[in-house]
């Protein structure tokens, strides 16, 4: 079994991932965990294909969006 852990707090997350060995596991890897698990709940949830399709476009122009503007911040 794969797993996938997400530590939160106040500035910011960071992602772990481990097969069941505990070794770590690409970042790729748990990206596409990640991905799978959020649109099987979507699908579940009864989301149409366009609809998964529209919210990680505008998901990704956002964080897109966020991680130049900090790029800006820390070179500025």
């Amino acid at each position: 079994m794969k797993q996938v852990a997400i530590n939160v707090d106040d500035t910011g997350y960071a992602v772990i991932g481990s097969d069941d060995d505990l070794k770590s596991l690409s970042n790729e890897r748990v990206t596409g965990m990640m991905l799978a698990a959020v649109i099987d709940r979507m699908i579940e949830s009864g989301h149409s294909k366009e609809s998964i399709i529209k919210i990680i476009d505008e998901a990704y122009e956002s964080r897109l969006q966020s991680h130049n503007s900090d790029i800006q911040r820390v070179r500025g």
